[in-house]
């Protein structure tokens, strides 16, 4: 008789004399009891816990140091500077004396636009536990542009202008600060990881500087001459993006981050402005003066904390020009940044 067949008659029927005689029949002891089915995945003991995805980090704080590249829009900034027939009125370059040889065409000297350019910065993090991080960062930015060419003046109006030339600058300079929130998605033990970068807070602040040089060689006077503009301008500004670091050791580690900025500055105000060293005022006997030759007019006069403003020019006559209805200079700074971190943490 099968052995096996009949403990496992005996265990269902609950006969204990059957499993007496089942022993007799040279079963070992506690064959009659039944073996536990085993569980699919083993058991607790045999399970590994899963790590987070994001863990803690040993370091409270960060410090970093970023290099990048930048690049605002400036789409109205750099429509004037490529366009003669639209004009920054406070720009030195067409506040130059005017004269028939020298139209607003010519004193609106046409140069490229300002494009991006590198950027430098800090920043420094603190971390509020499981994936959050609030911290404060600071960067700068500067593009600027050039322009040359050579121009018609009269040093004196009893005499025949002169053919000097003309070296112009336009120079913008962007502060920016943040306080930041981040968010790690991803985070090892070692610091590895990636987040998302949000600029819950953000001031921009804009310095333009217009610059013209004109250096004059002549058997009778010979001197250079500079005129310059300076205004300043701030508005809010936030960006967000996304980052990564990697560790090197643990307390240094290299990262990158990719960010869209958002910020627009509506009014830049004059806080500096000196004019070239030319005349700019009548003779009294203006009849003295030979035909076609008319005497430098000041077309318009900056003064400090005006307001910076543009407008089309046209000409009216020989030499009378008229402005547009004005209007506020608007920085437009939205654009994409890609920044490099060196960062220590402590």
């Amino acid at each position: 008789m099968n052995a096996p067949l009949v403990v496992g008659f005996c265990v269902a029927m609950g006969l204990g004399p059957c499993l007496v005689a089942a022993q007799e029949l040279g079963l070992p002891p506690g064959a009659d009891q039944v073996a536990p089915r085993p569980q699919s995945g083993g058991s607790d003991a045999d399970k590994k816990t899963a790590a987070p995805p994001v863990e803690e980090i040993p370091t409270a704080w960060t410090f970093s140091l970023t290099t990048g590249y930048y690049q605002p829009r400036l789409g109205t900034l750099n429509h004037i500077l490529s366009d003669t027939s639209v004009t920054i009125i406070q720009d030195p370059n067409f506040l130059l004396p005017r004269n028939q040889n020298f139209p607003f065409e010519e004193r609106n000297i046409s140069v490229k636009g300002i494009s991006g350019g590198p950027t430098y910065g800090v920043d420094a993090f603190y971390s509020l536990g499981g994936p959050h991080a609030l911290g404060l960062s600071f960067s700068s930015w500067r593009g600027d542009t050039f322009g040359h060419d050579l121009i018609s003046l009269f040093l004196r109006s009893n005499m025949p202008p002169i053919i000097v030339p003309r070296s112009a600058r336009y120079n913008l300079v962007l502060d920016r600060l943040f306080l930041e929130w981040r968010y790690h998605m991803l985070r090892n033990a070692a610091g590895r990881g990636v987040y998302l970068n949000i600029g819950l807070v953000g001031v921009t602040m804009a310095f333009l500087t217009m610059d013209a040089l004109v250096n004059v060689v002549d058997p009778a006077l010979s001197f250079a001459s500079v005129s310059s503009d300076e205004s300043f301008g701030w508005g809010y500004a936030t960006r967000f993006g996304v980052g990564g670091d990697y560790p090197f050791t643990p307390w240094l580690s290299v990262g990158g981050q990719a960010n869209y900025v958002l910020s627009t500055v509506t009014k830049v105000r004059v806080t500096r402005h000196f004019s070239a060293g030319f005349p700019q005022t009548p003779l009294t006997d203006p009849l003295s003066i030979q035909p076609g030759v008319p005497l430098p007019q000041t077309f318009f006069d900056p003064l400090e904390r005006r307001t910076v403003t543009y407008a089309t020019i046209s000409t009216t006559g020989e030499i009378q020009e008229e402005a547009g209805p004005p209007k506020d200079l608007t920085l437009e700074l939205s654009g994409v940044e890609a920044l490099i971190n060196l960062t220590v943490h402590f």
